[in-house]
C-alpha cells in the first residue's frame, strides 16, 4: 500500500512539473498590425496583446528599447488588469503613468502576468516597437454629411490655357 501512495505522489509530482515547465504564449498587434508603429506627440497607439492561456496581467510596461531592466522601476508607462482574460487592449497617447510627457524615441513591450495555476512569468515581447515622433501630429475633424439626390446635372467647361484668366475666375469663386 505504500508504494501505491508512494507511486501516486511522483505522478502527481510529475504533472505539476509538467504545468510548471508551461508558461502562456503571447502574441500582441499596434494600431491592429503585426508591425511597428510610428506616431507623433498626442497621437494613440492601440496596443492588443492575447495570450494563449487566461492570465491575470500584473504589469504590461512600455520601455525605452535601450532599457536593459525594463520592469520594476525602469518603464515610462504601464498597464494592468487584475482580471483573468486572455486579452488586454489599452491605449497610450505618449503620456507616462506618472502624466508627463514622454520622450521621443523608440520603446518596447514587457507583460507581467500571473496563470490560474499561479505560476507567474515575465517576458519580453517581440519583434514590434512603438517609435515616438517628437513632432505633433494633429487628426483631422471628421465630417459626416448626407444628401439625396433625384435628379443632377453636370456642366462641363472648358478653360482657356491661360492661367490668369482662370485664376481669377477661381478667386472670385472663391474656389
Amino acid at each position: 500500500m505504500k508504494n501505491f501512495y508512494l507511486s501516486f505522489i511522483v505522478v502527481a509530482l510529475f504533472f505539476s512539473l509538467l504545468d510548471l515547465a508551461h508558461a502562456a504564449n503571447f502574441t500582441y498587434t499596434l494600431n491592429q498590425q503585426a508591425s511597428s508603429v510610428t506616431v507623433g506627440r498626442g497621437q494613440a497607439v492601440t496596443i492588443a496583446i492575447s495570450a494563449s492561456e487566461p492570465v491575470k496581467w500584473n504589469r504590461v510596461y512600455l520601455c525605452l528599447d535601450t532599457d536593459k531592466n525594463c520592469g520594476g522601476s525602469s518603464y515610462v508607462k504601464y498597464f494592468s488588469d487584475n482580471h483573468y482574460s486572455t486579452t488586454i487592449t489599452k491605449s497610450w497617447t505618449g503620456v507616462t503613468s506618472s502624466g508627463g510627457l514622454t520622450p521621443p524615441g523608440t520603446y518596447k513591450l514587457r507583460v507581467s502576468t500571473t496563470d490560474q495555476a499561479g505560476i507567474k512569468s515575465e517576458l519580453e515581447l517581440s519583434p514590434y516597437f512603438i517609435t515616438l515622433s517628437a513632432t505633433s501630429v494633429k487628426s483631422s475633424p471628421s465630417v459626416k454629411a448626407t444628401a439625396s439626390v433625384a435628379e443632377a446635372t453636370v456642366t462641363v467647361i472648358t478653360l482657356p490655357a491661360h492661367p490668369s484668366w482662370w485664376q481669377k475666375l477661381l478667386n472670385w469663386l472663391k474656389l
